[in-house]
């Protein structure tokens, strides 16, 4: 292989490498920014609440 086609190939694997863990950090960021989400929480408490009402329900149906 010429010296000159080692080095493109070198570089090209390079920028491929790092744009890889570029995206692969900035969907980990994305994904720790949803978990932080204030709203997030209220979502699932209210989903909490809304099976628990469910569950007296069907026992008072019984």
């Amino acid at each position: 292989m010429k010296k000159d086609a080692f080095l493109w190939l070198t570089i090209g694997l390079g920028i491929g490498m790092l744009t890889s863990a570029v995206i692969t950090y900035k969907f980990y960021m994305d994904e720790q920014t949803r978990k932080q989400d204030p709203r997030l929480g209220r979502v699932e408490r209210l989903l909490d609440e809304a099976e628990q009402l469910l569950d007296v329900g069907k026992k008072a149906a019984h």
